[in-house]
């Protein structure tokens, strides 16, 4: 794995994106985050910007630019490929929140077929 950065953001094998605060902590195998410790072995995925992080089937609370209003978008192939991906590397989208495909599948409610 490349060397990991104060300041940069990390995607866990759970779907934990988190940013770095603290590389230098006392066990030298984990990190320290905004929200907690994190083993270094479980981090698939590091960058200086959110958006390199995002995997087919995140879901993304947006700002669209012009008209300020918020949706929720589940970032797919297509996005990836195309012009919303550009857009929000040029800042053009912002990103207000993201739920993991991971964290999705952990905490939705099941629903059991009739």
């Amino acid at each position: 794995m490349v060397e990991i950065k104060e300041g940069e953001y990390i995607r866990t094998t759970d779907g934990r994106i988190d940013k770095v605060i603290n590389v230098n902590y006392y066990i030298p195998a984990y990190i320290e985050t905004r929200n907690g410790i994190v083993d270094k072995d479980v981090i698939i995925k590091q960058s200086e910007h959110i958006e390199d992080l995002l995997e087919i089937e995140d879901i993304l609370l947006i700002l669209l630019p012009r008209t300020n209003k918020k949706i929720l978008y589940v970032f797919d192939k297509y996005a990836k490929e195309g012009f919303f991906y550009k857009d929000i590397k040029e800042k053009k989208i912002k990103i207000l929140e993201i739920l993991t495909k991971e964290e999705f599948n952990k905490k939705s409610y099941k629903l059991e077929k009739e």
